[in-house]
């Protein structure tokens, strides 16, 4: 497996209320509003270098693999 980009989902309940996608070498950020029961719009978008996909994409993928034994 070879991850090269992450996309992780906030939800307030049933409600999506940002996006991260993280990268090697960045991290963009995307948050949501709802404005009066109107569709979601954008109201922030930030992009920054971060050192987090390293360490998150190594917990995902020992998530991912399959075990040996199970219980």
């Amino acid at each position: 497996m070879n991850v090269a980009e992450l996309l992780i989902t906030g939800f307030d309940g049933d409600k999506a209320i940002f996006a991260a996608s993280l990268a090697p070498n960045m991290a963009a950020t995307v948050v949501a509003c709802v404005e009066g029961g109107r569709e979601s719009t954008v109201e922030v978008c930030a992009e920054q270098a971060t050192p987090a996909f390293t360490s998150i994409r190594r917990l995902v993928e020992d998530l991912a693999r399959p075990t040996s034994s199970l219980p």
